[in-house]
């Protein structure tokens, strides 16, 4: 075992001869991939004035690790640094069990897709 790289091992006993079983494998979003991607996503929208992205702390986890939420709006000439009082909002949560993790990436695909990610890369 490589420093800091971790290995999975298990063993399956097929229960007939005959059984069809499937084994699926999807490689985790990792709180560094969240970082970075949030890094981007706050980055790609500093330059807009009309548009917020913030990234803030809402509490740690029993490992101390930060979790944040994420609010991302386009604020009109009346919404002055950010108050969004009486405005309608959305939550999306993903990631809500550890081993949930396509849900993470369907919420950094509709991230991205809300805050145009591909189009401001060029």
């Amino acid at each position: 075992m490589a420093k800091g790289k971790w290995t999975l091992e298990f063993t399956y006993e097929f229960g007939y001869d005959d059984d069809q079983v499937s084994f699926g494998l999807m490689a985790p979003y990792t709180y560094d991939d969240l970082t970075h991607d949030s890094h981007i996503w706050s980055n790609l929208v500093k330059k807009e004035k009309h548009y917020f992205f913030r990234k803030k702390l809402l509490c740690y986890t029993l490992m101390g690790r930060k979790v944040f939420y994420f609010e991302a709006y386009k604020a009109d000439d009346k919404l002055k640094s950010g108050n969004i009082k009486n405005k309608r909002i959305i939550v999306l949560t993903a990631r809500v069990h550890p081993g949930e993790a396509c849900s993470s990436y369907v919420l950094k695909g509709f991230i991205e897709q809300l805050l145009n990610v591909e189009d401001r890369k060029s």
